[in-house]
């Protein structure tokens, strides 16, 4: 699944094995999980300490990226193997309210001092 967020969001993923159809989790157990970005700077990730097989990543500045990710499994069945993965990564500049400001004013209080 492909992740689009703004920068400075932060979003996880949870990496887990899946059938022949890669949709269906096959319910393997993961180890040595490692990911790497084809494009640096553009978002920044993590292994997720807490949570098994969690990437915790966090978008720096806008632009679009592949993440690729591995690790090795074993299947509910005893099988073991390395398996990969891929997914895209773009980051926006957000979608926050529009500005009220369109331009700037100035008041000035009533002169003091001396007339003429």
């Amino acid at each position: 699944m492909d992740l689009t967020f703004a920068v400075g969001q932060t979003a996880q993923g949870i990496v887990q094995g899946l059938l022949a159809d890669n949709v269906t989790p096959s319910g393997a157990t993961l180890a040595n999980l490692t990911y790497s970005f084809a494009t640096s700077g553009i978002a920044t990730a993590a292994l997720d300490t807490t949570t098994p097989n969690a990437i915790d990543a966090t978008a720096v500045s806008v632009g679009s990226t592949q993440m690729g990710f591995s690790a090795t499994f074993t299947d509910t069945n005893g099988a073991t193997g390395t398996a990969s993965g891929t997914c895209n990564v773009t980051v926006t500049t957000g979608t926050g309210p529009a500005p009220l400001t369109t331009g700037l004013g100035i008041n000035w209080s009533t002169p003091i001092g001396r007339k003429k």
